[in-house]
């Protein structure tokens, strides 16, 4: 994005060279041209801007996240996962940095003042009339309220004649608040201009010679092995995770169509199932459901629940991506070892400094796609047939 305000700023100065050198009849295109290019310039450093705060902000966060892992390492002697995160310290060019620095603020510092000078005559206009129209108002008060004064003088004297349909108007615009006085154009203020930029700047971007800094999640770190661990909550915990089972149920049109075997959970908490499920259909497919349950067959308890979408026509189970699917049960559940739990407040932070509330969540990873025949042919419902089935869901067709 920098590249390319460069190459926007470049094509600005060159179309404003133009119209220092363009003909009467050029001058309102070329104007044209450079509204453009700079509407465009303040979309993309805006993108810019923010996208280089987002980086900035998650890089904290991060870094605090593995400070208070660490931290929490450290208070209970000893590590559950294998999480590390390894940062790369990529040094600058400060020169380089204070130069860029300086041309950024002051092409954004020349835009605003080429705004401000074109607005001028504009925002001069207005004012004036404004003013004016103020002025109209101002004089008529003055004189009503000289008016008024007068019969008012008139009639505890008893002499006079008052006109009663005037005197109503007076009272009805005495009774309007006083307008404002407009307030001349501001003239142009280079120093608050510049702070502002500066200000700005020093928010969004990274400061001259601040080094990149680049975080890498590595999961192949050392555990503390059972054996070490001296905790017995923590032996309890371990001991838990090794005896808990996870199988899951697919339901085609709400309808229970196949199950999984148990699966054992890792200390990791990665399931890999690994299996394929064939589901022949013969009614028109309206959902797909997959339950995933913690348990065995004389006790089970429903974690969650993923609604999976129906895949298209010409997606073949052998070219189909696999789908990363999110999933968060709203069970309340509490151990007796150190586990979490879900549901319930907790902190990860050595010194409890920091409480919240979770529940377990987690990721489904699926491939999904239709047959294909030796011949090559996707055992799937031709696309005509699916416009016809959202006029008529009662389509049926075999496969």
């Amino acid at each position: 994005m920098t590249e390319k305000l460069k190459t926007l700023y470049e094509e600005c100065k060159r179309v404003e060279e133009l119209i220092d050198i363009a003909k009467d009849e050029e001058i309102y295109f070329q104007k044209k041209r450079l509204l453009s290019y700079r509407t465009e310039i303040k979309a993309i450093r805006n993108e810019r801007d923010l996208i280089a705060k987002s980086e900035k902000e998650l890089v904290k966060l991060i870094l605090t996240a593995w400070k208070d892992l660490r931290d929490l390492r450290k208070k209970q002697s000893f590590t559950i996962t294998g999480h590390k995160l390894i940062i790369h310290k990529e040094q600058t060019d400060v020169n380089k940095d204070n130069s860029e620095w300086n041309f950024e603020t002051e092409q954004e510092y020349m835009e605003k003042f080429h705004e401000f000078e074109e607005n001028k005559l504009e925002n001069q206009k207005k004012y004036d009339a404004e003013f004016e129209q103020w002025k109209v108002l101002h004089s008529q008060r003055k004189e009503v309220r000289t008016r008024h004064k007068k019969h008012q003088k008139d009639m505890e004297k008893g002499r006079g004649s008052i006109d009663a349909k005037m005197f109503a108007d007076d009272e009805e615009l005495l009774a309007q608040p006083e307008p404002d006085k407009p307030l001349p154009p501001q003239e142009f203020n280079e120093a608050k201009v510049r702070q502002e930029i500066e200000t700005r700047a020093k928010e969004f971007r990274r400061h001259p010679g601040e080094p990149k800094l680049l975080v890498e999640l590595q999961l192949n770190g050392k555990t503390t092995s059972s054996s070490d661990v001296y905790d017995n909550r923590e032996v309890n915990r371990r001991t838990a995770v090794t005896k808990t089972k996870i199988f899951f149920k697919i339901f085609f049109n709400d309808k229970e169509v196949c199950q999984s075997s148990l699966k054992l959970i890792g200390q990791d908490f990665i399931i890999p199932v690994s299996q394929i499920f064939p589901i022949q259909i013969i009614h028109w497919p309206e959902s797909l459901k997959i339950q995933i349950i913690e348990g065995s067959t004389l006790r089970t308890s429903l974690l969650a629940e993923v609604n999976v979408p129906i895949p298209e026509s010409r997606t073949s189970i052998d070219k189909a991506d696999v789908a990363v699917h999110e999933f968060v049960s709203d069970q309340v559940v509490t151990h007796g070892h150190s586990g979490l739990g879900s549901g319930h407040q907790f902190s990860t932070r050595a010194d409890h400094s920091s409480v919240d509330t979770d529940h377990t969540r987690g990721q489904l990873c699926v491939r999904l796609g239709w047959a294909v025949t030796q011949e090559g042919t996707i055992l799937s419902p031709p696309p005509s047939d699916w416009e016809a089935a959202k006029r008529d869901p009662k389509v049926i067709f075999y496969q």
